[in-house]
């Protein structure tokens, strides 16, 4: 069972400096998975900063970003290729 099921329960990615952070090894596990992540970025985003979910198959997936309130600040479209937020239109605490 995940344990990133709930925004209260979302795995801390911590504070992000520096280009091309990657993780890898998390799984959607199956069409109805939601999971949940927290992370920083220590100063206001640059057209270099953003979210991309590098996939396998052709499993449609999304990508959402919220604030700490739970306000949706982003989202990208349902995608079976390589969705991406772009983040530049934050700023610094958002």
């Amino acid at each position: 069972s995940e344990t990133n099921t709930l925004p209260t329960w979302a795995t801390n990615l911590y504070q992000q400096s520096g280009t091309n952070i990657t993780y890898s090894d998390f799984s959607l596990n199956q069409a109805t998975d939601v999971d949940w992540y927290r992370f920083s970025i220590g100063s206001g985003a640059t057209t270099s900063h953003q979210i991309r979910l590098l996939k396998d198959g052709t499993t449609s997936v999304k990508i959402e970003l919220y604030d700490s309130k739970g306000q949706t600040l982003l989202r990208t479209n349902t995608s079976t290729t390589t969705p991406t937020l772009l983040l530049n239109s934050l700023t610094a605490g958002s």
